[in-house]
C-alpha cells in the first residue's frame, strides 16, 4: 500500500522562508495562470513546489512539437491538446 499524501511532509523544507501560517495561507490560495508557454509553465511549476494546489488555467493553444522545450506538459502523447482543459 502506498503512503498517503502529507501536505505538511511535502512543504516543510519551505518553512523558514515561510511561516507555517504563511504555507498553509498558500495551500489554501487559487491563482489564475493566463499562458502556459514559456513563462506561464514555469511560474506553474514554481508556485506548485511552494505549495499552491488550486489553479485556474487558460491557454487557447495546443502542443506543437516546435514548442516542446518552453511547453510544461507537451509530450508527444499530449500534441494537438488543448494546453488547458
Amino acid at each position: 500500500m502506498l503512503p498517503r499524501f502529507s501536505y505538511a511532509e511535502a512543504f516543510d523544507r519551505n518553512l523558514g522562508w515561510f511561516t507555517e501560517q504563511e504555507q498553509q495561507s498558500l495551500k489554501d490560495k487559487t491563482v489564475a495562470i493566463a499562458g502556459m508557454g514559456g513563462v506561464g509553465g514555469v511560474h506553474l511549476l514554481t508556485l506548485v513546489r511552494l505549495g499552491v494546489s488550486k489553479f485556474r488555467i487558460a491557454d487557447l493553444d495546443s502542443f506543437e512539437v516546435a514548442n516542446f522545450n518552453r511547453q510544461v506538459g507537451a509530450m508527444m502523447s499530449t500534441l494537438t491538446s488543448p494546453r488547458s482543459k
